[in-house]
């Protein structure tokens, strides 16, 4: 059994593999070798690899060189061609995202559109070049600078009342920014597709279900898509 780590901003991701197939999927919120040792010893894995947008502590870090874990950096090797020209600074999971879309649809050119704290969009050519693409606020982190940088505006949840226009300050918040998030990926989707073929849009990430419901386009969702390609990752390197 092999395990994929993707310690995000907000929480921490565990899949564990076998044989390619993701079995389970166990989210927590801090990353603790307590949890890395259960989860080796329950399944029984075998080789790991983590990527980190968070900063690993000490602890972290040798904890996971003593299980001899593969730490995701620009100098890991990977299965596709990596043409960004900042390696160093480019985050792991969009990598790990790119590098999942390739192996999943390697017939097309691919579009990846992860919603965490931060949503970044993604583009890897059907040669499995990665090529670049762009961030911007998430949906919580645009919802929490509203917040932040206002006097009077309160703090919304997610979830809730969602239409064209709000009745009230909280909805027209949350309208605000899944509209925001829609027009983004809508316009993407339409410069893309007028770019390239054939051509794969993934939505991926924790808020991947969440914004589909507001999409007037089917996209592929595949919430777990870095842990996939940090697994094919970890097949390169075994």
């Amino acid at each position: 059994m092999e395990l994929a780590i993707d310690a995000g901003n907000s929480r921490v991701k565990y899949g564990v593999f076998q044989e390619g197939d993701l079995m389970k999927v166990i989210v927590r919120e801090h990353l603790t070798s307590m949890d890395i040792d259960e989860i080796y010893t329950e399944n029984k894995i075998t080789s790991s690899i983590i990527c980190a947008t968070r900063t690993l502590t000490p602890e972290n870090i040798a904890y996971l060189h003593a299980r001899k874990t593969i730490i995701l950096d620009e100098n890991t090797p990977i299965p596709i061609k990596n043409k960004y020209r900042t390696p160093k600074t480019l985050g792991k999971d969009r990598l790990a995202g790119v590098i999942g879309a390739h192996f999943a649809f390697p017939f097309a050119n691919n579009v990846v559109i992860d919603f965490g704290t931060a949503m970044t969009i993604n583009f890897i050519n059907v040669k499995g070049e990665f090529l670049g693409g762009n961030i911007s606020p998430g949906l919580k982190m645009r919802l929490q600078a509203l917040h932040n940088y206002t006097d009077q505006l309160p703090l919304t949840a997610t979830d809730g009342e969602f239409s064209l226009y709000g009745m009230d300050t909280e909805q027209a918040l949350r309208n605000g920014a899944i509209h925001g998030i829609v027009a983004e990926v809508e316009y993407y989707r339409a410069k893309y597709m007028e770019m390239f073929s054939p051509l794969k849009i993934i939505l991926a990430g924790g808020n991947s279900v969440l914004v589909s419901h507001f999409l007037k386009d089917s996209y592929v969702i595949k919430p777990d898509l870095v842990l996939e390609g940090l697994n094919e990752i970890l097949k390169t390197n075994a």
